[in-house]
């Protein structure tokens, strides 16, 4: 699992992660730091490919720290950051993560 950190955000510093890429799936798996702050409503999660721009993938309970992406194919490298959600809230951009759609058996 690579861990990419320097991650800093309004409600709480997230760090995000990624696997390898299983059966053209890419999980990504998030920390809250270690004093959190405050409670979040909800995680939101974007991404993009290469040269595109961050579109939101799904939002995402925020008891849950983990996100499989069924939707990625094969060869081609998505990049992933996430925001913490409360209230009207959102804070900014996680550090990026990246990950490459191949089929792991």
């Amino acid at each position: 699992m690579k861990k990419i950190v320097a991650v800093l955000c309004l409600l709480g510093a997230l760090v995000l992660f990624t696997s390898a890429a299983s059966l053209y799936r890419i999980t990504l798996v998030w920390d809250l730091p270690s004093e959190p702050s405050q409670i979040e409503d909800s995680w939101k999660l974007y991404r993009h490919v290469a040269g595109g721009t961050y579109t939101i993938l799904a939002t995402i309970d925020p008891t849950i720290f983990t996100y499989a992406d069924n939707t990625v194919q094969k060869n081609k490298t998505y990049f992933y950051v996430i925001t913490a959600v409360r209230g009207t809230e959102e804070s900014p951009y996680s550090n990026e993560a990246s990950g490459v759609g191949i089929r792991v058996n």
